[in-house]
């Protein structure tokens, strides 16, 4: 979407609006949501899993100085960050695959919610011919984390 104006960017919100107020599209939204939050979900966990394998040999667990290339890190910090993620995936794995959304909510990141609308967009456009806009697209002078 090339900069639109602030006319083309009120007559988008109230498409939106219309589109999410509408019964084909509260039909399907579950379903496409389930799906949104299963990709989203196995995506991190492939993610944190891959973190931890290239973690679990760390040499930095063992040694009691902080090494001069880590001057703002310590081995607690490193292992709090593993022991974060370990929790996190053990989470989400007991909460997949029957509540997608639960398990995401589990791993969600500072950002998240770019990667989940994009999901959310290309899913409803391609399984059921829907364009919607996500709220960064609707509202450019802010910024989403």
């Amino acid at each position: 979407m090339n900069s639109p104006n602030n006319n083309q960017i009120e007559e988008l919100r109230a498409y939106n609006q219309a589109l999410e107020d509408s019964p084909e599209y509260q039909s399907i939204l579950p379903e496409v949501m389930k799906e949104v939050y299963t990709i989203y979900v196995n995506e991190r966990l492939e993610s944190l899993e891959s973190f931890l394998e290239r973690e679990k040999d760390n040499p930095y667990f063992s040694q009691p100085i902080i090494p001069d290339d880590l001057p703002f890190c310590s081995p607690q910090d490193v292992l709090s960050e593993i022991d974060e993620a370990k929790m996190k995936v053990l989470i989400a794995k007991e909460y997949m695959p029957d509540n997608p959304e639960r398990a995401a909510s589990a791993l969600e990141q500072l950002g998240c919610c770019h990667r989940i609308w994009s999901m959310q967009k290309t899913i409803l456009k391609e399984k059921h011919g829907i364009t919607w806009y996500t709220p960064a697209e609707l509202n450019p002078d802010i910024k989403f984390d």
